[in-house]
């Protein structure tokens, strides 16, 4: 809005010092203008639908009662009514124009329409609250707003008076003529405006005259009750006072009896949990002693182990030692296994060079082969082999008949 009131004031002083060029300028300022007409019709059509709206509900307002507020309630509720019900005209409006030259406004019918609704939700709820103190901010908001078109108007008319010099005179003629429209519909809205002020002041006084003695009515009312209401509670007071007491101190016996015997069952558990503390320290005694004998068994089963350790190496070690012995009575056995079998096989071939002669003869050689056998294997060699053999396990003992034949 202020681009296109500066680009207007632009170019009519542009006309004013170039009016040959008046023709040039003219398209362009002819949209600005009826833009500023348009805008100024749809302000006043708003006005005139606020003021029917407020007309519809002052009546139903009026009967309902106005609360008494506080200087501090009504600046607040002042506030809210210039917040709810700042309608969004005056501000830059995007304008289209079609081949005939007829203008729209899509955006100023938009803008239109939610300040219509924003005030009837702020009339509702002035309806709803019966606030009086929300009309009145709502028409001081609506004072300010014709101010500011007045001045508008005023501008205006200022710039058409100089776009008279240019060859636009007609059509500044017709706006000036559907400005003077919107001044005598603002005149209008302020006469009315005015008159709902003096009715709203004088449905004020009179609700706060009713408030007032319905008030003192009211304090009367409580002043009675409030003396009747002390007599009858001093005596239930009384009689709760005495109950209570009576309640305590039995409460208070109660209590006693159940502290003795708290203090009773206190003093059981102390000699319970002395008796514990006893049977604990002498259970720690005996597994400390436990803890010592099974110190001094582990110690004696160690040197108990390690003396069998080397009394088992000391048995293995002899017993490798008989079994090397054992190995070598096996070879000495093996030894005179051999000469045995050498000496049988010596003997049977004597015995057949020597069947064909006489039976004496033999005897003779048979002896001398015994004798002789029996010279080569000593008795005290076939003792220390018998010994030996009983004492070792890895010889036969089935060989020494045999050996003590021969």
């Amino acid at each position: 809005m202020d681009h296109n009131v500066k680009q207007m004031l632009k170019l009519i002083e542009e006309g004013d010092f170039l009016s040959k060029k008046a023709e040039m300028h003219r398209p362009n300022l002819v949209p600005h203008v009826k833009e500023f007409c348009h805008l100024y019709c749809s302000l006043a059509d708003c006005y005139d639908h606020l003021i029917e709206e407020l007309q519809k509900d002052i009546p139903s307002g009026s009967d309902q009662g106005s609360p008494l507020l506080t200087p501090d309630q009504k600046l607040g509720m002042h506030k809210s009514s210039h917040q709810a019900a700042s309608p969004s005209c005056g501000r830059g409006i995007p304008i289209t124009i079609d081949g005939e030259g007829f203008t729209k406004f899509p955006s100023l019918i938009k803008r239109n329409q939610e300040a219509e609704d924003d005030n009837a939700d702020s009339l509702l709820e002035g309806r709803e609250n019966g606030s009086y103190e929300e009309l009145l901010g709502g028409i001081i908001e609506y004072e300010e707003k014709i101010r500011v078109s007045n001045l508008r108007l005023q501008l205006s008319e200022e710039e058409a008076a100089r776009k008279l010099v240019t060859e636009s005179d007609f059509e500044i003629e017709r706006l000036l003529k559907e400005l003077e429209l919107t001044r005598e519909r603002l005149k209008g809205s302020n006469e009315e405006i005015e008159r709902l002020k003096n009715e709203l002041v004088n449905e004020i006084s009179v609700g706060t005259h009713l408030v007032q003695g319905q008030l003192k009515l009211a304090q009367e009312d409580v002043a009675k009750l409030n003396t009747e209401l002390d007599s009858e509670r001093r005596k239930e007071l009384k009689v709760a006072l005495s109950d209570a007491q009576e309640n305590f101190s039995l409460e208070k016996a109660q209590l006693q009896s159940k502290i003795s015997s708290l203090l009773e069952k206190q003093a059981l558990g102390d000699e319970r949990v002395k008796e514990q503390e006893l049977l604990c320290t002498s259970l720690e005694e005996k597994i400390w002693k436990s803890e010592v004998e099974n110190m001094e068994t582990l110690d004696f089963n160690d040197c108990r182990e390690r003396d069998m350790q080397d009394e088992i190496t000391r048995l293995m070690e002899g017993v490798t030692e008989r079994g090397n012995h054992v190995e070598a009575l096996n070879k000495d056995l093996n030894m005179l296994k051999l000469k045995h079998d050498c000496l049988w096989q010596r003997k049977m071939r004597l015995l057949q060079r020597e069947s064909s002669s006489q039976t004496g003869q033999k005897r003779r050689e048979r002896q001398s082969c015994n004798f002789a056998s029996h010279r080569s294997i000593t008795g005290a060699d076939i003792k220390n082999f018998a010994k030996l053999s009983l004492g070792s396990s890895g010889i036969q003992s089935s060989w020494l008949p045999k050996l003590l034949l021969i």
